[in-house]
């Protein structure tokens, strides 16, 4: 029958003495083993201020190019001889096929038959359809329709063309504020001053307004003998227009019924 083990009661004091030691001996060896726990779980992080935007890059075997957005492609419309969509055809057209260099000089030729038509597109077509005529098709189209002293008549025509007003109309006045707006932009682009303008556009859209838009901005006037600048009558119109599209849609938008109750008189 086995006997059970002595406890460390039963062990003499030299027993007791010599499995302490060895007990401590173990603990220290230990110790001594272990890494420090206050460097455990101590990531080091940058310091704030040293982070900056600048100092972001991407990984070397990283392109850029990775992070381009794939827009959808940019449709022009075509040129039917118009002088005044002109600049606008000749700028697109420029952007979209004439400084994309991965194109050849005959697939440019190509893309501008394609958008011409009508009398734009027989000048175009008279050049063969080889790698040195588009340059001199293209050049054909500027020299008929790159003409600034055209292009600025046609934009004054516009201008003293424009209708007049019968109806207390949002959409007519919107029209007609943009028009002339538009023709002072074009005005600047080709370098045509327009400082003192002020009396000859608030005349030409006041002409054209109708009787109670006229009434109503005579009586915004508050000097009646000066000149009213044009941004005073542009600022008017923009606050009208609002106005009657405020009206219109108040008496479209259907109405509740109310019960009235007559009122007999005592």
């Amino acid at each position: 029958m086995l006997k059970p083990e002595s406890s460390a009661s039963n062990r003499t004091p030299i027993e007791q003495s010599g499995f302490v030691n060895e007990i401590n001996s173990s603990r220290n060896s230990l110790n001594m083993n272990m890494p420090n726990s206050s460097n455990i779980f101590q990531p080091e992080f940058p310091n704030p201020a040293d982070v900056s935007i600048s100092n972001w890059s991407l990984p070397p075997n990283v392109s850029n190019t990775m992070y381009n957005v794939n827009l959808p492609p940019c449709e022009i419309d075509d040129f039917h001889g118009d002088f005044l969509s002109w600049p606008t055809f000749r700028d697109l057209f420029s952007a979209m096929f004439i400084n994309n260099s991965r194109l050849s000089d005959i697939e440019r030729l190509c893309h501008l038959v394609q958008k011409t038509i009508g009398e734009t597109r027989e000048i175009v077509s008279k050049f063969p359809l080889t790698h040195k005529s588009f340059a001199m098709a293209w050049q054909s189209l500027k020299d008929t329709y790159d003409s600034k002293r055209i292009l600025v008549h046609n934009h004054l025509k516009l201008l003293f063309d424009l209708p007049f007003i019968e109806s207390e109309s949002s959409s007519n006045l919107k029209i007609l504020q943009r028009s002339i707006n538009g023709c002072i932009s074009a005005m600047s682009v080709y370098d045509v001053a327009t400082d003192h303008w002020d009396p000859i556009l608030v005349y030409i859209c006041q002409q054209r307004l109708p009787k109670l838009t006229v009434a109503l901005w005579e009586q915004c006037i508050k000097d009646k003998s000066s000149l009213s600048p044009w941004e005073d009558l542009n600022k008017f119109l923009t606050e009208r227009i609002q106005t009657l599209a405020c009206l219109r849609h108040i008496r479209s938008s259907p109405s509740s019924p109310i019960s009235k109750s007559k009122i007999k008189a005592q």
